[in-house]
């Protein structure tokens, strides 16, 4: 199965991009070499004029790296607050460079002479082809997070998005199962005046595949509908392009009595959403299943929990917080963004006060979940931070096990505080483990303590630290296993903090603990 999965990827990969990955360096994220053309570092802004593929860039968390996206990027969240640059076959290459970015994604369609004026400019162009089965759409996701991540970190959040979605479509298809499979739908637009349909294929609308629904377009030998085929299977329910759709059908006289459209179950829908393969498909399967099923669909797809009381915090419409605001809320924010993966306070401990490090963090956590990035703490952003379903810098999301976070800091002038070392105490401990583990235990780089060579034992052991001949763990919390620390926090799905605090311990000393990636 594993060597089947990687030759399709394989193929994609080569069908998509003609990637080749250069050896790693050091840290091993980079350098990325795609084509001819070498990345040394993560670009730090980027230009598509691909709508498909600014759509997948925003769902796997790198929105915040888009400085400008093509005029076919109408996403309410895209086109609001990223500037166009013109069309997506030729665009203004001045806005291009302007902007800052360094790479262009472009469909084939682009124009060549505006690709080589580009490269003249320095900045890479990569043309992409639309998937067309599984493999290349993960392959896709794969490889945009490592152009714009890094080989593991990138590519990780690229794989991670591509499995949340198609676990989401599958589930909300799965809903409706029963009901669905006695259903027929189809989905119509003009092209040249004529019936035009989506077959359901990857390349050809595959969202009406995650309906459950019968698609009458599969019948169909073109993308032409077969008006004999369609008034035939009479469809219970039609989704359209426009208004000249449903003109048109109305006007047929063999095709005005549908059962879709005597019983008004037409709905209109953009076919420019239809093809997009990120977070608008979910939008799109979520529209169109609670428009035939609404008893059995209810929007939004994913069910979100309210976690602001695991954080201490009471949300009001009237709250709000901003850079130099000072109030006792802000230490649940900051704890949050710290959870998610947008905030790294290093060793210090979450503060009452709101500055240039929470403003930049909550800005970056806006963007990655289709809010505008105002780095203003609206109720509106606070909602959506505390909600279950935030994602975070991961691209994944994080429910906390243990309630609102209790370390009161000793100043509220400053973003960065350095709290006491808590120690292990007796109050309760996991017996699965050779220490004693509570939820005020935590142990970090310059600690000292008999317990740390039990931790050290335990990473030697799940092969995320080594020991020259002739050394062995010792009691000191060092660089070596602080970085060991941040390997089995990634490997194992936790917040990357470098510290051993109670949820990593746990984790750590269990038999679910991962070996690296």
């Amino acid at each position: 199965m594993k060597n089947t999965r990687a030759l399709c990827a394989l193929l994609a990969l080569i069908l998509c991009f003609g990637f080749v990955f250069a050896g790693c360096n050091k840290d091993g994220e980079y350098p990325v070499t795609v084509g001819h053309t070498q990345f040394k570092e993560s670009p730090v802004k980027v230009v598509s004029l691909s709508d498909n593929i600014a759509d997948i860039i925003c769902y796997i968390g790198y929105a915040t790296k888009l400085s400008g996206v093509s005029d076919s990027c109408t996403q309410s969240e895209i086109k609001e607050y990223i500037t166009s640059v013109g069309s997506e076959i030729s665009p203004n290459t001045d806005l291009i460079v302007n902007s800052g970015a360094t790479v262009v994604f472009a469909d084939s369609t682009l124009d060549e002479a505006v690709k080589t004026e580009l490269q003249n400019k320095g900045v890479e162009v990569i043309k992409t082809l639309y998937p067309s089965n599984d493999a290349q759409l993960r392959s896709l996701y794969e490889n945009i997070g490592t152009i714009l991540g890094g080989n593991t970190e990138g590519r990780n959040k690229g794989v991670s998005a591509y499995d949340r979605l198609m676990s989401i479509l599958t589930s909300a298809t799965d809903e409706v199962a029963s009901v669905a499979s006695t259903k027929t739908v189809c989905y119509l637009y003009l092209e040249n005046g004529k019936l035009c349909s989506f077959t359901g294929k990857y390349n050809d609308g595959m969202v009406m595949s995650y309906l459950g629904a019968t698609n009458i377009a599969a019948n169909f030998t073109s993308k032409y509908a077969d008006e004999s085929i369609l008034k035939l299977s009479n469809p219970d329910y039609i989704f359209f392009d426009n208004a000249s759709v449903m003109e048109k059908l109305t006007s047929d006289d063999n095709l005005k009595n549908l059962n879709a459209i005597t019983k008004g179950n037409v709905f209109e829908l953009s076919k420019d959403e239809l093809t997009r393969q990120g977070e608008s498909i979910i939008k799109v399967q979520n529209f169109m299943l609670s428009s035939m099923f609404p008893n059995f669909v209810d929007a939004p797809v994913i069910e979100s929990e309210d976690l602001s009381s695991a954080y201490g915090i009471t949300l009001t419409e009237d709250m709000s917080f901003k850079n130099g605001d000072d109030n006792d809320n802000i230490i649940a924010v900051q704890q949050r963004l710290v959870d998610l993966g947008f905030l790294d306070l290093g060793e210090d401990a979450p503060t009452t006060y709101f500055g240039d490090m929470s403003e930049e963090a909550l800005k970056a956590f806006q963007s990655a979940n289709s809010l505008e990035a105002s780095g203003i703490a609206s109720f509106e952003t606070l909602k959506k931070l505390f909600s279950s379903d935030a994602l975070g810098a991961n691209g994944g999301t994080y429910v906390p096990e243990t309630t609102a976070p209790q370390t009161e800091p000793e100043t509220t002038t400053a973003e960065n505080h350095t709290p006491d070392t808590p120690q292990s105490n007796n109050t309760s401990s996991d017996t699965n483990a050779p220490i004693t583990i509570t939820d005020s235990t935590v142990y970090q780089s310059g600690d000292e303590h008999e317990d740390i060579k039990a931790i050290q034992e335990r990473l030697v052991e799940l092969m995320y630290l080594s020991f020259d001949e002739g050394d062995s763990a010792t009691t000191y919390y060092g660089a070596g296993t602080e970085n060991a620390i941040l390997t089995f926090q990634e490997s194992n799905d936790l917040p990357q903090t470098g510290v051993a605090d109670a949820d990593t311990l746990r984790v750590l000393f269990s038999e679910d603990a991962k070996i690296p990636q």
